[in-house]
């Protein structure tokens, strides 16, 4: 391979729109870029994505004369790229509170094979962060939960039933984005922890996911000064990509790294830089998900790197080659098993496969079993949960908690606007973190309310949320609490109230909670 087509299999780069723009089949034909990551923004419906994901395909295949993978963040619960109308399933916390790791391993299967008959191979899941500081903005309820054993055991499922599909899993953030106060999409956290405390705790998920073959990881753009003594992040971290990972832990699969477009990197060392860095540390993939134009910079100072000897060219032809073994034994079609896999075409490589009527019938009805499954009463009133002739029903808009969420409030609305569409009564609106004169407001506007119904999102960071309902249940007010988001919004919620854990602010799962509520607070 030439210089150029090593540093093309080790890029994955991302685009706007539902169609390819002609930047990007520029950048494509001129860098041979070997790989894409899509978003929300570039994925309308299932035909519109097959689409897409054919073109691509065809794109990167006649370019580079590979196929491509066509990454996705299809997470579950509040991270799901795909559009409303296909299946999403719960999130991880959701998930794993079922106790049934078995769920976990269905979610996994049926997402897999729902990417693959669109086209797309490759699923950034599953998060392998341990979720010990409920503080965190970014991770909580992406996270299968706050210990080691939970994570490892319900990670490793979801990532299982990927592999069963045929699709590419991962797990991030290595080495665990789960104990930190700050975003890394905004800014560069740091975990002040020594590799013996990440060993007891960090580390293990991980460690499970590289025993049991997990393909690739992801790495976190975190400062570790106790591991890492250069005050470069871990996606920079020659210590932890390649003394940790690769080395003490034994991954043989491919390293990737975050998005180099966040500002954990971008603000503090630049995306250029931080892609010369990643390679220079280890990594097998850089990053760049949304702007073709860091590609040219990108790979002229990767090239220089090189021509310099600060990058070695044989381990850069070493990592490609381990790309490309993927793409062999997950995108050729001889390598590809799977018993709903068919297409006359045997000489194409192609990794999409057509899923019957059946199949998304009963894949449907697995997915919402599950999710019902994830609803948690966690406690109850001493009033029965009957909304009466005058319900109000109180949330904000579902809001984008972190850089990484998708939220888009046309999709699908409110929760309070859905519900009393549905059951009657009033809806209120509230902002995501409402002052002393909007809650004077609300109060005001409850006053002749027979019972009421409260979405909370992520009130325990957005804490006007909290006050919201501590007052209304100071006034003596019959009141439902559906935590939409994290569970920690209940654990600071006082009084005579019901309490219920959803864990999603998505379509399906307020039309579950408006059968919940129509049956008097049973859980099915």
């Amino acid at each position: 391979m030439t210089l150029d087509e090593i540093i093309g299999q080790k890029l994955v780069v991302g685009f706007q729109g539902f169609t390819i723009p002609e930047e990007f089949r520029t950048i494509v034909k001129q860098y041979k870029v070997g790989n894409v990551i899509l978003f929300r923004e570039n994925l309308k419906d299932e035909a519109q994505i097959k689409e897409l994901c054919s073109e691509i395909q065809d794109l990167v295949t006649k370019e580079t004369g590979v196929p491509a993978f066509i990454m996705i963040d299809q997470e579950g619960g509040m991270i799901s790229r795909l559009p409303v109308s296909m299946v999403n399933i719960p999130g991880a916390m959701a998930i794993a509170g079922t106790k049934d790791p078995e769920n976990a391993h269905v979610c996994g299967y049926y997402t897999g094979l729902q990417l693959r008959s669109l086209g797309c191979n490759f699923n950034l899941a599953p998060v392998m962060d341990i979720n010990s500081n409920p503080a965190n903005p970014v991770i909580g309820c992406r996270s299968y939960g706050e210990t080691p054993e939970a994570v490892s055991t319900f990670s490793m499922e979801m990532a299982t039933g990927l592999e069963e599909a045929g699709v590419v899993s991962c797990g991030k953030h290595f080495p665990g984005h789960g104990d930190v106060s700050q975003d890394s999409h905004l800014t560069l956290p740091m975990v002040d922890k020594t590799l013996d405390e990440l060993e007891k705790m960090e580390l293990i998920p991980f460690a499970n996911g590289v025993n049991n073959k997990i393909p690739a990881v992801m790495s976190a753009h975190i400062l570790f000064p106790k591991v890492e003594k250069n005050n470069v992040p871990a996606t920079m971290s020659r210590t932890i990509l390649t003394g940790i990972l690769r080395e003490k832990l034994g991954f043989e699969g491919m390293i990737l790294t975050d998005c180099l477009e966040m500002q954990a990197i971008q603000k503090f060392y630049g995306t250029e830089n931080g892609a010369v860095a990643a390679f220079k540390a280890g990594a097998d993939i850089a990053m760049i998900s949304h702007t073709p134009s860091f590609v040219p910079k990108v790979v002229a100072m990767v090239k220089e790197a090189v021509e310099a000897g600060e990058i070695e060219l044989k381990e850069m032809e070493t990592s490609a080659k381990r790309v490309l073994s993927y793409k062999e034994k997950y995108l050729m079609k001889e390598n590809l098993e799977s018993n709903n896999a068919h297409n006359n075409d045997e000489n194409q490589a192609q990794s999409s496969i057509e899923l019957a009527t059946d199949q998304i019938d009963d894949l449907k009805c697995r997915i919402e079993d599950i999710r019902h499954q994830t609803v948690k009463l966690v406690s109850q009133a001493d009033y029965p949960l009957e909304t009466g002739d005058k319900p109000l029903f109180i949330s904000p808009y579902p809001f984008n908690v972190s850089l990484v969420g998708n939220v888009k409030d046309e999709e699908h609305g409110s929760f309070c606007e859905i519900l009393s569409g549905r059951l009657g009564g009033k809806a209120c609106p509230i902002s995501n973190n409402p002052d002393a004169t909007e809650i004077e407001e609300v109060l005001k506007a409850s006053e002749d309310s027979s019972f009421i119904i409260i979405g909370t999102y992520n009130a325990h960071v957005y804490r006007g949320q909290l006050d919201l309902v501590s007052k209304l249940a100071q006034k003596g007010k019959k009141i439902a609490v559906f935590a939409l988001r994290n569970p920690y919004d209940l654990g600071e919620i006082n009084g005579n109230v019901w309490k219920f854990a959803a864990f999603e602010y998505t379509k399906p799962m307020i039309d579950y909670i408006a059968t919940i509520i129509e049956d008097g607070g049973r859980i099915q």
